[in-house]
């Protein structure tokens, strides 16, 4: 199953839960028409809670001290994962999910950055000129003098996706990656 991730998007929820909420308020009145991504992994992603949140809000999915992730979407499950590999290896990930885009809940993302002062921004999206560009700039612009390290940006190399679902694993930042990533910041 290919995933659409070319869509222009004010909202990418990560849980089934918030992603209801999406749905229902794009067709209520009087927010008027929205739109939202579609990923074929959050389809087949296990339950967050139903109850409804403010479309602005972001949510701090894993608290930790040494690093923030900052992701959306279905990679929200991989950078929850990597948090539970790096903190056997000592590492304490703060994953913060934004489930929007824009607005973007820049008080959320800066108080995480001021916590760990390193920052990882995770997106399946391209790295040029994509989402996670505008965060990682927000997070050097407003948060520069709580950083320890540069800001690190992780997204597919600027290929076709593929349509195959194992190349499209291939394609997206794994696990694995984000350990990688995450180890090279913490050494910083």
């Amino acid at each position: 199953m290919a995933t659409s991730r070319h869509v222009i998007s004010r909202d990418s929820p990560g849980f089934s839960g918030p992603a209801s909420h999406v749905l229902f308020t794009a067709v209520s009145p009087p927010r008027g028409p929205r739109s939202r991504t579609q990923t074929g992994r959050l389809e087949s992603a296990s339950a967050g809670s139903s109850d409804p949140w403010p479309n602005e809000d972001a949510a701090t999915a894993r608290f930790g001290d040494d690093v923030s992730i900052v992701t959306y979407g279905a990679m929200v499950h991989r950078a929850l994962e990597a948090a539970e590999t790096l903190a056997a290896a000592g590492v304490s990930a703060e994953v913060v999910d934004l489930r929007t885009v824009h607005p973007l809940d820049e008080e959320t993302v800066l108080r995480s950055i001021e916590k760990t002062a390193r920052a990882l921004v995770l997106t399946e999206s391209y790295r040029f000129v994509g989402i996670g560009a505008e965060v990682a700039s927000t997070i050097a612009e407003k948060a520069f003098e709580h950083l320890d390290a540069p800001v690190v940006r992780l997204s597919p190399p600027n290929v076709p996706v593929p349509f195959s679902p194992t190349l499209e694993d291939a394609f997206l930042p794994g696990v694995d990656d984000i350990v990688a990533e995450v180890q090279k910041l913490s050494a910083w």
